[in-house]
C-alpha cells in the first residue's frame, strides 16, 4: 500500500493564488468591457451627430434650391408659355396675311381682266 499523504501546513493553498488571479482577470475583463462599451457609445454619438449634420445640410440645400432654383423654373415656365402665345400669334397673323394676299390677288386678277376687256373691246 502506498503511504498516506500528510498535509503540510507550511505551504499556502493554491486556491488563494488562483482566486486572486481570477479576481484580477475578472476586473480586467470588466474594465475592458466598460472601455469597449464607452468606445461603442462614443461612435454611436459621433454617428448620430454626423447624421444630424447631414440632415441639416440636406434641409439647407432644399431651402436654397427653393430660394434660387424654383423662381428660375417658374420663370422658365412663364417664358415657355409666352413662347407658345407668340407662336399662336404668328400662326394667326400668317393666316390673316394669307387671306389678305388671296384677296389682293383676286382684285388684281379682276383688274387685269377688266383692263383686257377695255383694251380688246
Amino acid at each position: 500500500m502506498a503511504p498516506s499523504r500528510k498535509a503540510n501546513s507550511d505551504v499556502s493553498p493554491p486556491n488563494l493564488i488562483t482566486q486572486e488571479a481570477q479576481s484580477q482577470t475578472s476586473q480586467d475583463l470588466d474594465t475592458s468591457a466598460m472601455q469597449g462599451l464607452l468606445e461603442k457609445h462614443k461612435k454611436s454619438v459621433k454617428a448620430h451627430t454626423i447624421r444630424g449634420k447631414l440632415e441639416v445640410a440636406v434641409q439647407r440645400d432644399e431651402e436654397q434650391f427653393r430660394a434660387r432654383r424654383l423662381p428660375q423654373v417658374e420663370r422658365l415656365c412663364e417664358l415657355e408659355q409666352k413662347k407658345r402665345q407668340l407662336e399662336e400669334a404668328i400662326i394667326s397673323s400668317k393666316t390673316e396675311l394669307d387671306t389678305v394676299i388671296e384677296t389682293a390677288v383676286k382684285h388684281l386678277q379682276m383688274g387685269i381682266e377688266k383692263w383686257k376687256e377695255v383694251t380688246e373691246g
